[in-house]
């Protein structure tokens, strides 16, 4: 009987290790960020087996009956181990990427349990529903316990990479940062300068502390004159750190909204977390800003002797870039198509504006192209140079792809980044659609107290512009549905849907050629492939 219970538990064991540190990878191995996680999603700390472990131990407790311990242990084992194998087999189980680092926390966090299981095993089996009942504790200080020396490599990456960093005198370092428009400004930028310079830019999502010094020990060498480091953060300091190692002597600042407010607390630290690049460049540096942007455009205008004296950058050059109003570079005579954007570009440098042509999707590039202008003219790179290279050769566009699927229905796909500026951009380009508009997406993340307000506010927006929208999370659901049916939309057309052959039944009955479906944030993998099938 305890050979049939390793055996069963061996697998259900195994299933849950998986699940957990499939969620623990995906944010990070950060505490905040999995707890943040955890409160939306109490299923991820306690999950079903938990709670009916904690019920049967409780019975066998007060039954005090060592038969009944062995043959109930053995049954609960031997369903929820079943159920393991069969998601094995049928491959449901969520793995998580095994990198060195965690195959190294896999094999620590399952011999962990196995000691408990074999003192379990020699003292009271009921003890192993005791560890079920608190498996995500004992997961909890696996990850903490194997950070503890991850911490203290990390620093040493950093110094290392600073180290590197500081024997290229004459490397400059353009930083970008903000809570949108970081990627697509990063790589507008490098298809600019890589014309006339050797540059290096960050890639992917490597735009963390770690992801930084990474790029600066494998990646930078003699012959790079430029490095374009992309700037993320959950917490303050975590710029000031990044801005450390790489010495940056031009900002980029994209853009300030509510994204990850529930790791920040308030918007004034995500604002302050925003400007640790700003604080970080020298007495000679350019800091490029958002004038659009409502946060940026209080903290730089309301005072900007108080500003400059917060910042202490007095003596830094300061440009600004805008689709509304004149700025240091601004942009006229707008127009959205379906698969590329037109507007003219007027700088304070130059006396005639340039007309830019763009296969992009979406208005929301265009501040990002003027961010980038307002760097590249820093570089002797003219508005017509500019537009001639974005004409030849559209720099790659990772926040909106566009296909046809095998029905020749439009496929969107935003599912890159996910914030509450980006979501109501795309809504926005919809709108040009003539045909019938389709919204998939689940719930935005970290946004702690705002989210009901953020959730209202695309809700709405929905409402104005989609003909059907399936919400994949229960968690914002009743928010987004509320409003967009004030907004208009019939009710029948805003769903709760999980199950991807639901889903694509749903799609198939109320799209035809033409139609266009936006998938917008986290949608699943799978889902994504079946929509776009081709």
């Amino acid at each position: 009987m305890i050979y049939i219970i390793l055996f069963f538990w061996f697998f259900h064991i195994a299933h849950r290790i998986c699940s957990s540190l499939y969620f623990w990878q995906i944010k990070e191995y950060r505490t905040d960020r999995f707890l943040e996680y955890a409160k939306r999603n109490k299923s991820v700390v306690f999950q079903k087996s938990s709670l009916i472990a904690l019920i049967l131990f409780l019975t066998l407790f007060l039954a005090q009956a060592d038969f009944l311990k062995i043959y109930l242990t053995s049954y609960f084992y031997f369903v929820f181990g079943f159920f393991a194998i069969y998601s094995f087999l049928k491959k449901k189980v969520r793995f998580p990427e095994f990198t060195k680092k965690m195959i190294v926390l896999f094999s620590f966090s399952f011999f962990a349990l196995i000691a408990l299981a074999f003192f379990a095993l020699n003292t009271d089996i009921s003890y192993l529903l005791v560890y079920e009942i608190l498996f995500s504790i004992v997961i909890f200080f696996c990850v903490r316990i194997m950070e503890i020396p991850v911490f203290f490599a990390k620093k040493h990456i950093y110094k290392k990479a600073k180290n590197k960093r500081e024997k290229f005198k004459d490397l400059i370092v353009i930083g970008i940062t903000g809570s949108y428009g970081k990627t697509s400004t990063k790589e507008f930028l490098y298809a600019a300068l890589s014309q006339k310079y050797n540059v290096l830019k960050t890639e992917g999502n490597n735009n963390t502390e770690i992801g930084v010094a990474n790029t600066i020990l494998k990646k930078l060498k003699k012959e790079h004159q430029i490095f374009i480091c992309e700037m993320a953060a959950y917490k303050i300091g975590e710029i000031k750190t990044i801005c450390d190692m790489t010495k940056p002597s031009i900002g980029i600042l994209t853009g300030i909204n509510q994204q990850h407010i529930a790791l920040f607390g308030t918007q004034e630290n995500i604002v302050k977390a925003k400007f640790e690049l700003i604080e970080s460049l020298p007495e000679n540096g350019i800091a490029i800003f958002n004038q659009d942007n409502e946060y940026i455009k209080k903290e730089c205008f309301a005072s900007f002797a108080s500003f400059a004296k917060k910042y202490n950058f007095s003596s830094v050059a300061q440009k600004f870039f805008s689709v509304k109003e004149k700025a240091s570079v601004w942009a006229e005579d707008i127009e959205i198509q379906k698969h590329k954007i037109l507007f003219k570009v007027f700088s304070e440098k130059e006396k005639q504006g340039e007309s830019f042509e763009m296969n992009l999707l979406g208005a929301q590039n265009i501040p990002n192209v003027l961010a980038t202008i307002s760097c590249a003219e820093e570089f002797g790179i003219t508005l017509k140079q500019c537009a001639e290279i974005f004409r030849k050769s559209a720099p790659e566009q990772r926040t909106m792809n566009l296909i046809k699927n095998d029905k020749g229905v439009n496929i969107i796909s935003a599912v890159y980044s996910a914030n509450p500026h980006s979501v109501i951009a795309h809504l926005h380009y919809l709108k040009i659609w003539d045909t019938k508009k389709v919204l998939i997406m689940p719930c935005l993340v970290e946004l702690g107290k705002e989210s009901k307000k953020i959730h209202q506010e695309i809700g709405k927006k929905i409402g104005q512009v989609c003909d059907l929208a399936i919400i994949l999370k229960k968690q914002c659901y009743q928010d987004i549905k509320k409003s967009a049916i004030r907004s208009g939309m019939k009710e029948k057309n805003i769903l709760f849907a999980q199950n991807n052959k639901q889903i694509l039944e749903k799609i198939n009955n109320f799209c035809v050629s033409g139609d266009v479906i936006l998938l917008e944030s986290r949608v699943g993998d799978e889902l994504i492939k079946l929509l776009s099938k081709k």
